[in-house]
């Protein structure tokens, strides 16, 4: 920001770059467990389905590009596109494996399982994904950007989940294994989760009280972020584990792309929402969706028996 934003994006590059490194020497023990798929295309089928993908792929931005050079989609309108894509997308793919023949009874029930969790998470990260967006505007207008004598820009609120997360991601290991047995369920953990991000927004909209040109402390932020880093952390490592185990094994690594289409979702519905942000209405906005995610978290938690049946042994 500073300096030349080629330098940020190259650093981040590089660390990108290390992590694959790390990958590549380490993937030796990860086991063989998805080494081959459990349904491989036959050979004599991949041509025409990778033709078929293709085609799909390139019609699809040709009619969007078509549509946008004519004037009848612009920014807007992509970007309705996508957000509805990402709610649909989903919604297709669930129904394709609970209606697969290659779903047992047992899988099927868990997929049916899994839907109240997807849905938790989407609400998640509808809420966290706007650390980029609306927190990172109320840092620049609403918040005083100096601490103990020391200036810095508002971007810097941005490095405060990536720390938290580090710092804290110990004692949450720490503490399933001291639990064993006794920790939360999966759906209970989700529901956790919707309660801390959803209070993580009510704080901000405590801060957000006042006279819109009085700047609040930036105090504020690191708490809201404490709160909610807690929940991402009984909300994201979980969710990655419970989808390798609900998964139908005709779906497995398909599964797990529906495991980040839930951010997806989470995303493209918070692109609408945060048209209604602004420096005016900070108080019933941030009021409003963490009171949502809140309800939605304690019905979660209610149907945590219910749920906890459906995924059929798993945890």
């Amino acid at each position: 920001e500073t300096y030349d934003w080629h330098l940020g994006f190259g650093a981040a590059a590089v660390g990108m770059a290390l992590g694959l490194v790390v990958y590549r020497l380490g993937r030796r023990g990860l086991g063989d467990s998805a080494a081959a798929p459990p349904f491989p295309l036959p050979a004599a089928e991949r041509g025409r389905v990778i033709g078929r993908i293709a085609a799909v792929a390139l019609g699809s931005v040709a009619v969007v590009a078509l549509l946008v050079v004519l004037g009848v989609l612009g920014a807007e309108g992509v970007i309705n596109l996508i957000s509805l894509l990402s709610v649909l997308l989903p919604v297709g793919y669930f129904a394709v494996m609970i209606r697969s023949p290659r779903t047992t009874p047992v899988e099927r029930s868990r997929v049916i399982g899994y839907i109240p969790l997807f849905i938790a998470a989407a609400m998640f990260w509808l809420l966290f994904e706007q650390s980029a967006t609306v927190i990172a505007a109320f840092a620049d207008t609403r918040v005083d950007t100096t601490f103990l004598g020391v200036a810095f820009p508002p971007s810097f609120v941005q490095s405060i989940n990536p720390v938290m997360i580090i710092a804290i991601a110990p004692l949450f290991a720490l503490l399933w294994v001291k639990l064993a047995k006794r920790q939360p369920s999966t759906p209970r953990k989700f529901g956790y989760a919707l309660l801390l991000v959803g209070l993580s927004f009510l704080l901000m909209m405590i801060a957000g009280q006042g006279d819109p040109s009085v700047r609040v402390s930036f105090l504020w932020l690191v708490l809201m972020y404490l709160v909610m880093t807690c929940g991402e952390l009984l909300l994201s490592p979980v969710g990655l584990s419970v989808t390798t185990k609900l998964a139908p094994r005709a779906f497995a690594s398909q599964t797990m792309g529906l495991w980040f289409l839930a951010t997806a979702a989470g995303s493209g519905v918070g692109a609408i929402v945060v048209r209604w942000y602004s420096d005016e209405n900070a108080v019933a906005y941030f009021g409003v969706l963490g009171a949502v995610a809140i309800g939605l978290g304690v019905a979660l938690i209610i149907a945590t028996k219910a749920i906890h049946r459906l995924m059929q042994g798993v945890d």
